[in-house]
């Protein structure tokens, strides 16, 4: 899993930490891009269309794992997900969800478009979401975990830290003549 704990961070500290080629395409990518934060079922109805084609369109392309678009479209209106897009001369080019858990804010789904190749897109984007869980005064911001190598050292460029889940069996010592009521 990556991770970066933003306990008591503000988001200038950590763009100062970044590497000098990443804070470059960090600035170019805000001159490029708007990004929006969906804050109601009219706003998120406008960009509903796009952003399931992105979803169906990535599944189909990368053979990932699609969450049922009706699910995510709940969860919105239950106000447990946050829902974030950018946009390029008035076209979504990417979405990305956000959880609303204050301890721990992960992207729950994010994608963007497959025809679309702006490198610096896909970092500035996490950096966003980023500042939107720092507004948030969240903990813990997750990535989420990574299965490419490719993957890993994106993540990597925003100073996430890795750390392993480990599910471990418990194995109980006791004997049931140890019981007591």
């Amino acid at each position: 899993v990556h991770y970066v704990d933003i306990r008591n961070k503000n988001i200038q500290d950590l763009f100062a930490n970044y590497k000098s080629d990443i804070r470059r395409k960090i600035r170019s990518g805000y001159k490029k891009f708007k990004f929006i934060k969906l804050t109601n079922h009219k706003s998120f109805h406008k960009y509903k269309d796009q952003i399931k084609r992105m979803i169906i369109i990535q599944h189909i392309y990368f053979c990932s794992p699609c969450p049922p678009f009706e699910l995510l479209e709940n969860l919105f209106k239950n106000e447990l997900l946050d829902f974030y897009i950018a946009l390029q001369n008035n076209n979504v080019v990417a979405f990305s969800s956000l959880t609303k858990d204050k301890n721990i804010v992960q992207i729950a789904w994010q994608g963007k478009r497959i025809d679309f190749k702006e490198h610096y897109l896909g970092i500035t984007f996490n950096h966003f979401c980023l500042e939107e869980a720092i507004k948030n005064n969240a903990k813990i911001f997750s990535l989420g975990t990574s299965s490419r190598k490719s993957l890993e050292k994106f993540k990597e460029k925003l100073n996430a830290e890795k750390d392993l889940l480990i599910k471990k069996k418990i194995i109980y010592k006791k004997t049931l003549d140890n019981i007591h009521y």
